[in-house]
């Protein structure tokens, strides 16, 4: 036979319990004051940034009305070998072209390329510089090794839907900014033997 659980045991298990259960309202209390469109600008602010502070906040989700997300952004790069030659061109996936399997697999790199364009971000752009230069297709021998990337991005804004039905999905044409966002210079450090390509 096996002994019961003290009395102290059993009230311990039924506190830890309840404090589990109560976390979770918390959390989940947490997560609604910050999707919901409250008039109490104090009690969304306070919900957010206790979030924040958690790691359970999300930022700024704008996919939903009343203000969605209506940019679209690109990562390119110039692998420049001097001030005025390139050495190798290198972009972002088209995740369009790639299958669900892949695009669900690589969905962290879509993530990852759609932020780390912000100034915000700038602190990441020396680690992309040498990501790109470690994944790109270079030319092969006899030519200088890179010195500097050129880090560009794109933008595309897209027009808000009119009428009563909205245009079928589709990648738009072209884009209406394209700007250099930093000349990163290179490490003379060998390339990893065996680096991973989101493409």
């Amino acid at each position: 036979m096996t002994a019961e659980p003290s009395q102290t045991a059993q009230r311990w298990l039924r506190l830890r319990r309840r404090g589990v259960c109560g976390l979770v309202v918390f959390l989940v209390a947490l997560m609604v004051l910050q999707g919901a469109p409250l008039n109490i600008n104090a009690a969304s602010y306070a919900a957010r940034w206790l979030a924040d502070w958690m790691g359970a906040g999300h930022y700024g989700w704008s996919m939903f009305a009343p203000t969605p997300d209506a940019q679209n952004h690109r990562i390119s790069a110039e692998i420049m070998d001097s001030d005025d030659h390139v050495l190798a061109k290198w972009s972002m996936p088209h995740w369009p072209e790639h299958s669900s399997a892949t695009r669900f697999r690589k969905h962290r790199w879509a993530e990852y390329y759609d932020n780390v364009w912000m100034n915000s971000n700038n602190r990441c752009w020396p680690a992309l510089a040498q990501h790109i230069v470690n994944t790109a297709k270079l030319p092969p021998g006899g030519e200088a090794p890179p010195k500097f990337v050129k880090l560009i991005a794109e933008t595309k804004t897209l027009p808000a839907p009119t009428g009563n039905r909205w245009p079928k999905p589709g990648a738009p044409e072209g884009y209406d900014d394209r700007w250099v966002l930093s000349n990163e210079p290179l490490l003379d450090l060998p390339p990893p033997p065996s680096a991973g390509n989101p493409e």
